[in-house]
């Protein structure tokens, strides 16, 4: 679910921005509840900031 929800937020920001990213479009795209999203992230600041993560994790 972690990486669903990650590729999700990737793809909202190349396509929309930090600005236009929320919790509705990257749970649909996931394809899970935004309750998941809320429980695991907390709010939309909490996505970007997974990503970053996930890509220093990753070495990238």
């Amino acid at each position: 679910m972690r990486t669903q929800a990650l590729n999700a937020v990737r793809s909202e920001l190349g396509e929309h921005g930090y600005d236009g990213l929320t919790v509705d479009a990257v749970a649909a795209r996931a394809g899970v509840h935004r309750a998941t999203v809320y429980r695991r992230w907390g709010d939309v600041g909490g996505l970007p900031a997974d990503v970053f993560e996930a890509a220093r994790d990753d070495g990238r």
